[in-house]
């Protein structure tokens, strides 16, 4: 337990140095890429709304045009002050709990090759670019992402109906899916280094296993920032670059890997 408690803190402050990494190194540019990202994210998730909202309200109010036989403007613009509330609640939600996965999974190239180019400026290393490995390491990346939302989605079940205990239920709910979140997006993180090194995926769980500490303690920070209101999804985005420069610096000295 205290090595656990001792990465746990370990991976926190892994944030700060791999910041002035990111700085010293000139690898700033790599945040242009979760602000691409972002605005495409925002312009899909507004057309993919309002083009929702629109037609379901123009759907409901058709219905009841038909069926009462009137139409009134002061219901149709409930209907659609409704409808859009209920859209941008439901986003809001969505990318609450998705928004951290959908991030790893469309940047996971990004990631890739940043874990790549932090190990090469560590190493001293210059790795031969090979279209088939990264697409490869980028295939196992995106396969990582959907196993560990299929096997934490699997145990939130449990712990939401832990929830229902009173007091005791409620703790073990609320700690074991921050314990559990951040765990799986530590280990994504940290995956992009086993991957890079050739570690297949058994290989890759049981040295995460090992310093389970580091990968709550990495996946702690990115977690909590999901849940700033609005604009937790964006910060988690910029955040990531460094999650991964911190987890690569991790895996590279002390040579887990």
């Amino acid at each position: 337990m205290k090595i656990i408690i001792s990465q746990f803190f370990k991976g926190i402050y892994l944030y700060k140095r791999a910041l002035k990494f990111v700085s010293h190194n000139k690898l700033l540019y790599f945040f242009l890429f979760p602000l691409i990202f972002n605005l495409l994210i925002y312009y899909v998730g507004l057309v993919f709304f309002d083009n929702t909202v629109e037609n379901l309200k123009n759907s409901l109010v058709s219905y009841f045009a038909n069926s009462l036989q009137f139409e009134n403007t002061i219901f149709n613009k409930f209907i659609t002050i409704s409808f859009w509330l209920m859209a941008k609640s439901f986003s809001i939600f969505f990318f609450s709990f998705f928004g951290g996965y959908l991030t790893i999974i469309v940047m996971s190239p990004v990631f890739t090759y940043l874990s790549e180019k932090t190990s090469s400026i560590i190493n001293g290393i210059t790795y031969n670019f090979n279209l088939i490995s990264f697409l490869k390491d980028l295939r196992r990346a995106i396969l990582i992402a959907f196993r560990n939302i299929f096997i934490q989605f699997i145990l939130l079940i449990f712990l939401f109906l832990c929830g229902f205990l009173p007091i005791i239920g409620w703790s073990i709910s609320i700690l074991g899916n921050l314990l559990l979140s951040s765990y799986f997006y530590g280990f994504s993180f940290m995956d992009y280094s086993n991957e890079r090194n050739r570690l297949s995926l058994l290989d890759s769980i049981s040295v995460i296993r090992k310093n389970k500490g580091m990968a709550i303690g990495l996946g702690f920070i990115f977690y909590l920032c999901l849940f700033i209101p609005i604009v937790g999804g964006v910060v988690s985005s910029f955040l990531a670059i460094i999650s991964v420069v911190s987890a690569t610096i991790f895996m590279e000295e002390t040579k887990t890997i």
